[in-house]
């Protein structure tokens, strides 16, 4: 018995390359509608005409033009994607912790009060808490002691008086930027990342308070020594 006619073949997508053309036809085939390319030889060859003829041809019978045409369209729109996991590794989700930890960003921030040598201490007593980067916040520590200690010097060398030692910070300022990007700002990543909110913070603002008055009486004690 001869099959009953379905109409004649008719273009239904074009694509630019024959590849795209066959993945599309493959989607129709695999839906249950027989599909054709044309003109993919003709492409190849010349690809550089690729517009003028149109561009590679997708084709069905007549009859299967609708069913066609609303496959392509949940196709385009990405139905028939797989659901797959997000494309890098999970993230474990923070842990609650009965460590005891300064909030690192905020020991950066007093350290532009406070001199660098505040928040590198602070962070240096929490990495040594998380066992983490231990090496690293020992050579910041050493390095902020020793970059204070030299601005220390050159502005009493000039003038000692109670606001000489907040001029320091100033002085290092960039210092103390440079070390936040480069060790300061990996704790707080760190922290964040492991614990969120969920540990025992400790209170910086006494410490903060307590280094204040430390400066200003530095300054204080000098200018009437001198």
């Amino acid at each position: 018995m001869q099959d009953a006619y379905l109409g004649d073949m008719t273009t239904v997508a074009r694509r630019t390359t024959p590849t795209e053309a066959n993945l599309l036809k493959n989607v129709l085939v695999a839906a249950g509608i027989p599909a054709v390319v044309a003109d993919a030889n003709l492409i190849q060859a010349d690809s550089w005409m690729a517009n003028a003829y149109g561009g590679v041809r997708v084709m069905v019978r007549a009859a299967h033009v609708q069913s066609a045409l609303a496959t392509i369209k949940e196709f385009e729109s990405g139905a028939f994607e797989l659901e797959t996991d997000d494309d890098g590794p999970a993230q474990a989700a923070p842990q609650k912790t009965d460590l005891r930890l300064w909030g690192a960003d905020a020991a950066a921030f007093w350290s532009l009060f406070l001199t660098p040598v505040f928040g590198s201490v602070i962070h240096y007593l929490n990495s040594r808490a998380l066992q983490h980067r231990q090496l690293a916040a020992t050579l910041w520590l050493l390095a902020s002691v020793t970059v204070t200690v030299l601005a220390f010097f050159f502005t009493f060398a000039k003038r000692w008086d109670p606001a000489a030692s907040f001029q320091v910070s100033v002085i290092v300022s960039g210092f103390t930027f440079v070390w936040y990007v480069f060790s300061g700002r990996a704790q707080s990543a760190h922290i964040t990342q492991s614990f969120g909110s969920q540990y025992v913070k400790r209170p910086l603002f006494p410490l903060g308070v307590a280094t204040f008055a430390a400066m200003f009486l530095i300054g204080l004690a000098g200018e009437v020594l001198a």
